[in-house]
């Protein structure tokens, strides 16, 4: 295709492969996220793992209080990876403590939190996968996994016999 504007020529030139392969690019960034989720399946964990890998802080003084968070949840009861924003809230309370240097101690958070989305990882928008896949969240989440059952000094870990 030619354009008469040479600007224009240009950003399509520079554009045209992407464009022309959205459809594979979405659908290998899927077909991750499906693979990572059959597998932490087998896996049978039987139990629920929460990464939040984005948080969002009012500031007063030095001392935060959350206002917005996003996960990737493991369910283990309905075997999914999930999405989810929770946003907070900030209470006088939480103002007065942080105000008055009470150390983490910001009242109960999850009484000002209000949860935006909460859908499986898969089903969000391609915006949002993308975002999650791009950044390396998906990968940070598994070593996050890995983490949590990994015994450091193997010498306390016997064979069973």
């Amino acid at each position: 295709m030619k354009f008469n504007s040479e600007t224009l020529q240009k950003s399509f030139e520079q554009s045209k492969m992407v464009l022309e392969n959205i459809h594979n690019i979405k659908d290998l960034i899927s077909e991750d996220i499906k693979k990572l989720e059959a597998y932490i399946k087998s896996l049978n964990l039987n139990e629920t793992i929460d990464y939040i890998f984005s948080t969002s802080y009012i500031y007063i003084g030095p001392n935060g209080i959350p206002s917005s968070e996003k996960l990737i949840v493991w369910d283990h009861n309905k075997k999914r990876l999930l999405y989810v924003e929770n946003q907070y809230e900030a209470s006088s309370w939480d103002v007065y403590c942080i105000e008055a240097y009470i150390d983490g101690d910001i009242g109960d958070e999850d009484n000002n939190k209000t949860t935006i989305i909460e859908k499986p990882l898969i089903e969000t928008s391609f915006v949002t996968r993308k975002e999650v896949y791009e950044s390396g969240e998906l990968a940070k989440f598994l070593l996050f996994v890995k983490q949590r059952y990994e015994i450091v000094d193997l010498t306390l870990v016997t064979p069973m016999q």
